[in-house]
């Protein structure tokens, strides 16, 4: 809504458009390094795989339980394929497991691929978060038991309604008021001076 916007253009000082313009212009020549490399270049990538992990689908947004996932860009050389993720918040806390999630739906949609790596590329934070190179031999079945495993827990969340309060880093955001994490951080949040936090 506007109070949002505005909130958002208070927080764009020229210090942090400047930071945002260099990291666009890094962004820029990432990019060319990748085409200069060879390979297949990407953008938008979808990936569209059945509740198993075990092959691709057509996607379809009536089904409930498919997984779906998008890569921002990519490269394909030979059996080799690289994933990256732009990202416009702080490397501080870079969550890489979204990159793993990739990396085993890239392995299930496109069986010729025998290697993936990938990266969270932070635009303002000018910072690249490299990820350890996955096998399709070694690392695929280990990554598609423990999603499959996240996938499990969560389809019976979902269905039982249980939902254990768990403190983490959204905890502000929460709708949930009477969870007994929520107070602590939205007070915690407004003292740091955060105006984005829900009514």
């Amino acid at each position: 809504d506007d109070i949002d916007l505005l909130a958002l253009a208070a927080q764009l000082t020229p210090e942090k458009i400047d930071k945002l313009r260099h990291g666009i212009n890094k962004c820029q020549d990432f990019i060319a390094n990748l085409a200069q490399q060879g390979g297949q270049i990407g953008f938008e990538r979808e990936f569209n795989v059945n509740p198993e992990l075990a092959e691709p689908i057509v996607k379809d947004w009536r089904a409930k339980y498919n997984w779906t996932g998008k890569a921002d860009i990519t490269q394909r050389t030979g059996s080799h394929l690289f994933i990256g993720d732009w990202k416009t918040g702080s490397s501080k806390f870079p969550d890489m497991d979204q990159l793993e999630l990739m990396a085993l739906l890239a392995f299930v949609s496109e069986p010729e691929i025998e290697t993936v790596d990938a990266a969270l590329i932070f635009i303002v934070d000018q910072n690249v978060r490299w990820s350890s190179v996955w096998t399709r031999v070694l690392d695929f079945p280990v990554m598609q038991e423990k999603w499959l495993g996240r996938y499990h827990d969560l389809f019976r969340r979902s269905v039982q309604g249980d939902w254990p309060p768990t403190p983490n880093n959204l905890c502000a955001w929460c709708p949930v008021r009477t969870c007994e994490h929520n107070a602590p951080a939205r007070a915690k949040a407004i003292a740091q001076g955060k105006t984005n936090l829900p009514d």
